[in-house]
């Protein structure tokens, strides 16, 4: 049986996708090209804070024209505050790019060209942003595809582990601070906990949780 031919594609540079706050983000489309009129076609996306405009156009084209080849629109958005895109880029996986996500997916399915199925994929910081977006409210039919992420199914990012070790005139300072966004079917559960310890003994612990549901995303 001989193979379906590949779609020809086109290349939209610098799309910007609104979010809710106003500002557009910077997406390249990588569009399969209609073979009948009215042909419409399901989305990927990627986003990721790294550079599609330079550090990775090169490794961009090549995947996103093997889907577009495919018939899928391949989407490259760059995360808020990173690459093409305005705003402030203030941590990895804050609540301000997990909407970013949801209203991208919300903006591709309601395209022209899009027959309503977005995906998201992606690798290390592209698997968590494919985990976070995953909303009980989002209206399209979607899909989510990991490739890689961090940590286990259950957690979407293990994002934060910093520890301070400070000696000075015989007393010793340990300061650790780790923090977890869990994902559930209903809710975010972002978990932070800090611990002190002077000369070996625990000095100050404390642990703070935070549940956000996901219909006030």
């Amino acid at each position: 049986m001989p193979d379906t031919p590949l779609y020809l594609v086109e290349i939209r540079y610098n799309v910007r996708i609104p979010v809710r706050d106003g500002l557009e983000l910077s997406a390249n489309l990588f569009m399969p090209v209609p073979r009948k009129p009215d042909e419409k076609f399901p989305a990927l996306l990627e986003m990721i804070p790294y550079r599609k405009d330079d550090w990775r156009y090169i490794a961009d084209h090549q995947r996103m024209t093997y889907f577009a080849q495919r018939g899928y629109v391949g989407c490259r958005l760059d995360v808020r505050g990173t690459g093409s895109s305005p705003g402030l880029a203030l941590d990895e996986y804050t609540r301000a790019e997990t909407q970013d996500g949801y209203d991208a997916v919300e903006w591709l399915a309601a395209q022209p060209w899009c027959n309503g199925n977005v995906g998201m994929w992606g690798i290390s910081y592209g698997g968590d942003t494919s985990v976070l977006p995953d909303g009980t409210s989002l209206s399209t039919s979607e899909m989510i595809e990991l490739t890689a992420y961090h940590h286990d199914p259950a957690h979407a990012r293990l994002y934060n582990e910093v520890n301070y070790h400070l000696k000075e005139r015989g007393y010793e300072t340990h300061v650790r601070s780790t923090g977890t966004i869990r994902s559930t079917g209903t809710d975010f559960h972002a978990d932070v906990e800090l611990l002190v310890t002077l000369n070996g003994n625990i000095f100050f612990q404390k642990s703070w949780l935070e549940t956000i549901p996901r219909r006030l995303l």
